[in-house]
């Protein structure tokens, strides 16, 4: 009975009017949803574009650092014989100054070699400064001090630190 009497009170809409109430609720619904899909999908598309560029610096930067480490073995070795030829010239041998000037040389092409890699190796870790996280800048940090240090054992530990690191931060599982 009082349901009926509610009914009875409760004044009646206009059905162009609910018409229009239900187009456009439909139309902000649809705005609403496409606003935060689109909102949804930039963030995605942004994360990606992160993910890709940290893959390829991470990548970029590894290689150029086996590749300097490298380098950086032959100049030692060469230091080496530079010091063995140094004796010899003291001691006397002819033949030490020849060789001190082919070893010059050597040393020389060496340098040039490095060069550019180490230029690269800059541009690369300025855009990983960027790009981040802190943990694999840290890791790549440890590893850089690693190399200077001629140290094999802890330079392997550091680049596996590196390499954990930059799995993490791409949400590699291996």
């Amino acid at each position: 009975m009082i349901l009926a009497q509610a009914a009875e009170q409760a004044a009646a809409i206009d059905p162009t009017l609910l018409t229009f109430l239900i187009i456009f609720g439909a139309v902000g619904v649809t705005t609403l949803a496409g606003v935060g899909l689109a909102f949804w999908q930039s963030h995605r598309d942004h994360a990606r574009w992160v993910r890709e560029r940290r893959y390829e610096g991470f990548t970029r930067i590894l290689a150029l650092a086996e590749r300097s480490a490298r380098i950086l073995e032959e100049g030692m070795e060469m230091m080496e014989r530079s010091e063995a030829v140094r004796a010899a010239h003291e001691a006397g041998d002819k033949n030490a100054g020849p060789e001190a000037g082919d070893l010059a040389e050597e040393m020389e092409r060496n340098l040039e070699r490095v060069r550019p890699i180490q230029a690269e190796l800059s541009d690369v870790a300025a855009t990983l400064e960027v790009l981040g996280p802190d943990r694999v800048i840290e890791a790549l940090n440890a590893l850089s001090d690693s190399y200077r240090k001629g140290d094999a054992q802890a330079t392997e530990e550091a680049k596996d630190a590196f390499v954990i690191a930059v799995r993490k931060a791409l949400k590699i599982t291996a």
